[in-house]
């Protein structure tokens, strides 16, 4: 698949990169051994293009679900997202694509647990669990029309529950509009 490779002496383009492929001959390497990101599927973190639900917990030192296609849904079905607050890490990042629906989420110890990047317009966040993060939400300049609701923010100490850069026009809804 496109996650990995099977090297053998007899492939070429791997000889020509390795120097003759002899010292790793059959040997598999993922992209992650190089720090790609492949895709995400229901047990680990990577890039999500569809729509996707969570079957296990999953844990990570970078960023987890990078959203790369608009008009999809990220269930997580209850299952927990945890980080460790490294520099520029995030639980969930929509690189900017629109009608993207996040939901169900048990979100911890990210620098932004779930952070809406510039111009994603209509997005929902909704029934999650976000704690310990310095950003909880953070909704990028130019995300508008979007929908934020039923989400709880636990041991927070020193964080922001919902963050809005400049003060776009996201709509916010916990049981009334603020």
């Amino acid at each position: 698949d496109a996650e990995k490779g099977t090297l053998n002496s007899g492939e070429g383009f791997w000889k020509g990169i390795l120097g003759g492929g002899n010292l790793i001959t059959g040997a598999e390497i993922g992209l992650s051994d190089f720090g790609i990101s492949g895709d995400a599927n229901s047990t680990s973190c990577g890039n999500v293009t569809g729509s996707l639900t969570l079957t296990a917990n999953v844990s990570t030192t970078t960023t987890c679900f990078t959203i790369n296609a608009s008009n999809i849904v990220l269930d997580c079905a209850g299952f927990t997202v945890k980080g460790d607050k490294g520099a520029d890490d995030y639980g969930i990042a929509n690189n900017g694509y629109d009608n993207v629906t996040i939901s169900n989420c048990i979100i911890s110890t990210f620098v932004r647990g779930i952070y809406v990047y510039t111009n994603a317009d209509r997005n929902n966040i909704l029934n999650n669990t976000l704690t310990n993060s310095t950003h909880n939400i953070y909704i990028d300049t130019n995300s508008a029309n979007g929908t934020i609701y039923n989400n709880t923010f636990n041991d927070n100490t020193d964080t922001t529950g919902v963050y809005f850069n400049n003060g776009d026009c996201q709509h916010l809804y916990a049981g009334r509009e603020i």
